[in-house]
């Protein structure tokens, strides 16, 4: 029983570690020029989303990035 309790405490481990890293990585930040070739989409059109609010970035110096988890949820809006 010890040894079961043992193995289910060592699998949550590794599962939440392999979320972990899921969730990070669903967090990367892309280009506009990324997020462009992604949608296929001119830059200046994603330009347009971005300054008009509709997709959500982050702004670091004078480069606009968006999040791969930004870009999913404006995918399914």
């Amino acid at each position: 029983m010890k040894d079961r309790i043992q193995q289910l405490e060592y699998k949550v481990a590794e599962l939440t570690y392999r979320l972990d890293q899921y969730e990070r990585f669903d967090d990367e930040l892309l280009t506009v020029k990324d997020v462009s070739k992604r949608l296929k989409m001119s830059l200046s059109l994603v330009y347009k989303l971005i300054n008009s609010g509709e997709m959500k970035h982050k702004k670091v110096s004078k480069k606009y990035y968006v999040r791969l988890s930004d870009l999913k949820s404006f995918i399914k809006a």
